[in-house]
């Protein structure tokens, strides 16, 4: 039976598959932008696209732990500063330069695909069903 060693800990074929099939949801979630033709797309960005959604629920959840009683104004602005450091803009020709061999998703994807299915960020903007930013919980792109 195959194994990979997390750390102390050994995956066992059951913790492979289980994290192969969530990460599907994933290179499905950020495949390429209308208009561009890299079909690999999600597949080329999936670790980075892993390390964005841990990311920032890691640094949100510290983040909490240190000041629990933070307002909502606060908690919306730690997002809003997240997405600024995204912003950049480009022409469809140059997005799908991008998309061709960039590892790293296009920053819109950042931004929308990274927050959109994390609970706390819907429950900071009062996000509801029909909302452009809002994923329903059984269709959030989640592995850890």
């Amino acid at each position: 039976q195959r194994q990979m060693c997390i750390r102390d800990r050994y995956w066992q074929q059951e913790d492979i598959d289980t994290f192969q099939e969530l990460t599907k949801c994933i290179v499905t979630e950020y495949g390429p932008p209308q208009g561009c033709e890299n079909a690999f797309y999600g597949l080329q960005t999936l670790g980075e696209d892993i390390a964005d959604i841990t990311g920032i629920t890691l640094a949100y959840n510290a983040l909490i732990t240190k000041h629990p009683q933070l307002s909502l104004k606060d908690k919306q602005r730690f997002f809003i500063v997240f997405s600024q450091m995204w912003a950049e803009s480009y022409d469809q020709q140059h997005v799908c330069a991008r998309v061709e061999g960039d590892v790293h998703a296009l920053a819109l994807f950042r931004v929308d695909k990274t927050l959109k299915p994390l609970a706390e960020f819907s429950t900071a903007f009062q996000c509801k069903k029909g909302d452009a930013m809002y994923k329903e919980e059984k269709d959030r792109c989640i592995i850890y």
